[in-house]
């Protein structure tokens, strides 16, 4: 726990000068377009409070008479800047962004009118509870041990990417409904719309190096032997997958292929890893992995947890791995547990 505060204390502080600097490189990017336009357009800065209080900033055109405007996030214009990128080049790049980005269809603004639209669209994500308290108070939402599930409406693709509207307070009380009944649909149309996926960690590596003509240290001829040892579970996009432990049956279906109790890592927000439980692997030992691995690899706007979890067959329940009954015996031999991954 200690750790895990210092960790968010460290990373806090290097989080504000970079969203002070980004403020600042969005003022003088704003401030130059708009001298450029001489008063013919107005552009002004985005601001998008994001997962994990990140935050992100953008460029968009107001008053273009074209509904909502497309906006252009600043993130790799201001690494360009830093590495020498002349202000002029990157404005240019902007406008260009602006006049070829994609408006939000007026359809998707009249689908978040009414509930009735909506309902069908409802879709969740699985954030950290102690991380987005500030937005846990704006926003309906369910809690699930250190973590809670937030809404939104599915709107579409667009520039590359997913159109979503996080579900708000005042969205659901114009709805007239509740966090559960909120749940009741997301969770249905996310396991339809983003169906699971599960898949072991050694058949991605081995399908991954087949694509390169390699092959994996004592991979015969004939094929592989190998089994997996840890499995990878997130859905078909790959977005927001860490939610698909929540998913009805899921894990149930999960522990019963694994052959046991499991223990849940939580890799990101995008997805989660699964090894049968052994009833040896110390949740202290693995909390600090995974708060070094989410220092070290995963972005902070990705990171889920800093603890791992286990699921109970015979309880048919996801807990704290540190509250797991007594392990059940796996079905068969496994050649690895979460203490091998620990000490590896």
């Amino acid at each position: 726990k200690h750790f895990h505060n210092v960790l968010c204390l460290s990373e806090a502080k290097g989080m504000d000068i970079k969203m002070t600097e980004m403020k600042a490189f969005a003022e003088q990017i704003a401030g130059t377009m708009n001298m450029e336009e001489n008063g013919t357009k107005k552009f002004r800065i985005w601001e998008k409070r994001k997962i994990n209080g990140t935050v992100s900033f953008g460029i968009f055109s107001a008053g273009n008479g074209c509904g909502a405007s497309p906006v252009v996030y600043l993130e790799p214009f201001y690494d360009a800047y830093r590495n020498g990128m002349p202000l002029e080049e990157i404005t240019g790049q902007i406008r260009k962004g602006l006049d070829g980005g994609e408006s939000l269809d007026p359809e998707a603004v009249r689908i978040l009118e009414r509930f009735e639209t909506a309902a069908g669209r409802l879709v969740f994500r699985l954030v950290n509870a102690d991380m987005n308290r500030d937005l846990l108070d704006q926003v309906p939402h369910v809690r699930i041990l250190d973590l809670a599930v937030v809404f939104y409406v599915w709107l579409g693709n667009g520039n590359g990417g997913v159109l979503t509207a996080m579900v708000t307070r005042e969205a659901a009380d114009r709805w007239g409904v509740t966090p559960e009944g909120l749940w009741k649909l997301a969770s249905v149309n996310a396991k339809r719309e983003m169906p699971p996926v599960l898949r072991g960690i050694g058949t991605m590596l081995e399908e991954t190096m087949a694509g390169d003509g390699r092959k994996l240290p004592g991979e015969s001829r004939a094929g592989s032997s190998r089994e997996d040892f840890m499995y990878v579970l997130t859905n078909r996009e790959g977005i927001w997958g860490a939610g698909c432990i929540l998913y009805p049956g899921e894990l149930k279906k999960a522990a019963f292929r694994l052959g046991g109790d499991l223990v849940v890592l939580p890799s990101s927000v995008h997805e989660t890893l699964l090894l049968v439980r052994t009833g040896e692997e110390d949740p202290e030992e693995l909390g600090r992995m995974i708060s070094g691995i989410n220092r070290e690899v995963v972005a902070r706007e990705e990171w889920l947890s800093f603890q791992a979890y286990g699921y109970s067959r015979k309880e048919d329940r996801l807990m704290l791995l540190s509250e797991m009954p007594p392990a059940e015996q796996p079905e068969g031999e496994q050649g690895w547990s979460c203490t091998d991954l620990v000490q590896a």
